[in-house]
């Protein structure tokens, strides 16, 4: 940090408060050298106290007349489309960055271009936001196999350019960049699997080449290019990949005018960058964006640590050992109270903006940094359903689909239940209409929440009620009328009469004639409304007997399974007494079980007497026959 002469001394400052509410940050840093004078008017500005002194409507550093700042632009980098935003094609699939206009594959080895817009290459394992733009370019770092007794050839892959000016020999610069390492396991999957910390090198040619370099001609080598002699390691700083957006810096000093240079791994790799293709591990994988490249003096002195979203954003100045005191500025107004390195920006709840961090010393010399900080739109969290509508119960698979990485999700599904997963299923069991609350925590700290208003619909079923007439009847009168008693959302019912014919119907009130057989017959109604929702009732129709008893004249009790008891024709409810006696008026067997009947039992083939008799106020009267028992 260089001074420069002031004109007169500075008062103390006033109060300036900052207002903030907004909800994610990036940051972009810039430089100014300010020289500020001060007018031996009477009503002159004072350029650090936050007040317009001489009511021209214009604040401190503001006030360009009486406090003039004479500042450079932000640094400016020699690598041409440093943020990979320009582009002469679309890249559809990778080895495409030559796509990104300026920059090459800068070896056999094939990297790659990234670019954030529809119809181009791109990746949701990408941490997202990205530092600056749509467009990254990507590379791998890795060793190989490449015989069965195990000989390793290094295959890294860089991105290379000429720059717009070169780098003078014996002059500091430095190279800032964002990086985000990950694996890759072919398919741009991340496996989760990270490597010990690796080198990124910057290598520095004095003349503009021709892309790709040959690869080394020892082995199946691709890589780093040092083996030809134009091009020399500019310098290196370790990176360890966490999946997350890293800015990284590497200062060097080159020893010759430098023209292109080339970025991407060391020429000797850990020992666990190496990939076995047989099996397909996971490859290193590397993203790199926004690359600024020019002399170490021209870069910010203000810092940043800490971050919006976790609320311990702070500023930090770095100032001379000579300088008396040091202030903030915010857009040009001094900060009321901040006279110290440290700006508390979180804490101070700050809004975006530019900020300017200026050391006084007491000599009237003073110099100064600025840094951007602005904050991207919030993120609105995204769902799917898997139906949005339907009847009870309803089950719904929600889906938080925000392409924007996060590590948390909670969810109310409007009737009292909630998840803490972030694609939970749900049921509704009762009707109505539900609106949902999703609340996301994002990786880069953020937490943010939005409601879907009566998003979820859920119908209530019909009810399936009807009566059948005559109930109960007896065999003499077997034609039943069924009539549903149902409201006007009900669109179609489905009879089901078991084996009674026509043993299914459609119409909404059937008549169906069942046998003249005493007994119970299921039947089942389905009734369906015209939101396809349907509900189930299941019955019988009972058909009594009408007090005659059909005995027959004959049976046969020889084990055959026919005819082998004596027994009514047909089912018979009800209490009966049967009595058998043979020819000589001898009772041979009796029972009130009449569906169980007479076997025979140890009676000879001959014809017998029966008499029925009623019991306990069954209807019908007292019948008396014959009956043949036959025996084989």
């Amino acid at each position: 940090m260089s001074f420069y002469n002031l004109d007169s001394d500075l008062p103390p400052h006033d109060q300036k408060t900052m207002q903030n509410n907004q909800p994610t940050i990036q940051f972009i840093a810039c430089m100014f050298l300010m020289i500020v004078s001060i007018s031996t008017l009477s009503a002159q500005e004072v350029c650090n106290n936050g007040v317009d002194d001489d009511n021209d409507g214009l604040i401190d550093l503001n006030d360009s007349e009486d406090c003039v700042c004479s500042a450079v632009s932000s640094v400016t980098s020699l690598i041409p489309n440093p943020s990979f935003e320009v582009y002469d094609c679309l890249p559809i699939t990778l080895a495409e960055l030559s796509c990104s206009d300026t920059w090459e594959q800068a070896t056999l080895a094939t990297s790659d271009y990234f670019l954030n817009i529809p119809g181009a290459l791109w990746d949701n394992i990408i941490p997202m936001p990205v530092p600056d733009g749509e467009g990254v370019a990507g590379f791998v770092i890795s060793t190989y196999s490449i015989d069965s007794d195990g000989t390793e050839a290094i295959y890294n892959e860089y991105i290379g350019g000429c720059l717009l000016a070169p780098m003078e020999a014996g002059v500091e610069y430095t190279i800032q960049m964002s990086l985000a390492g990950s694996s890759w396991d072919g398919g741009f999957n991340s496996s989760g699997v990270f490597y010990s910390p690796i080198d990124i090198t910057i290598f520095g040619s004095s003349a503009c080449p021709e892309w790709p370099l040959p690869g080394e001609p020892v082995g199946n080598d691709l890589g780093c290019p040092t083996f030809l002699e134009e091009w020399v390691e500019l310098g290196h700083t370790s990176y360890s990949a966490d999946e997350t957006w890293q800015t990284i810096t590497i200062q060097f000093t080159p020893d010759t005018d430098i023209q292109s240079i080339m970025i991407g791994g060391p020429c000797e790799l850990p020992s666990d960058f190496s990939v076995d293709l047989i099996t397909n591990s996971a490859f290193p994988y590397f993203w790199i964006d926004n690359l600024l490249l020019n002399e170490t003096s021209l870069f910010s002195s203000i810092e940043i640590t800490g971050s919006y979203c976790d609320e311990d954003l702070t500023l930090l100045g770095a100032s001379d050992t000579l300088a008396e005191y040091v202030q903030w500025y915010y857009e040009g107004v001094a900060i009321s109270a901040q006279t110290n390195n440290q700006l508390a920006w979180s804490d101070l709840n700050l809004s975006e903006g530019t900020y300017q961090f200026i050391a006084f010393q007491n000599d009237s010399t003073c110099a100064g940094s600025q840094i951007e900080v602005s904050l991207p739109p919030s993120i609105t969290p995204l769902i799917e359903a898997s139906t949005q509508s339907g009847c009870e119960p309803l089950t719904v698979q929600f889906n938080h689909v925000t392409p924007t990485p996060s590590i948390a999700c909670e969810w109310d599904f409007g009737d009292g239940n909630t998840a803490e997963e972030c694609n939970p299923t749900h049921v509704y069991t009762e009707s109505g209409l539900y609106s949902i609350d999703i609340r996301v925590t994002f990786e880069n700290g953020c937490t943010y929440d939005t409601t879907y208003q009566q998003y979820i619909e859920v119908t209530a079923p019909p009810q399936a009620v009807f009566t059948a007439s005559p109930q109960p009847t007896n065999v003499n009168n077997t034609q039943i009328s069924f009539f549903p008693e149902s409201n006007d959302a009900i669109v179609e019912w489905q009879w089901n009469f078991g084996e009674v014919f026509p043993y299914t119907d459609t119409v909404e009130s059937p008549t169906v004639l069942f046998p003249g057989i005493p007994g119970n017959y299921p039947i089942e109604l389905v009734a369906i409304n015209s939101d396809g929702c349907r509900d189930t009732l299941s019955s019988f129709i009972l058909i009594e007997s009408d007090g005659t008893v059909n005995l027959p004249n004959i049976f046969t009790p020889n084990g055959d399974g026919d005819n082998d008891r004596f027994v009514p024709f047909e089912e018979f409810p009800g209490r009966w007494q049967l009595t058998i006696f043979n020819r000589w008026g001898v009772e041979v067997f009796t029972t009130e079980n009449l569906s169980q009947g007479w076997t025979g039992e140890d009676s000879p083939s001959a014809t017998y007497y029966w008499v029925l008799d009623p019991r306990d106020g069954q209807q019908g009267e007292s019948r008396a026959g014959y009956v043949t028992l036959v025996r084989d």
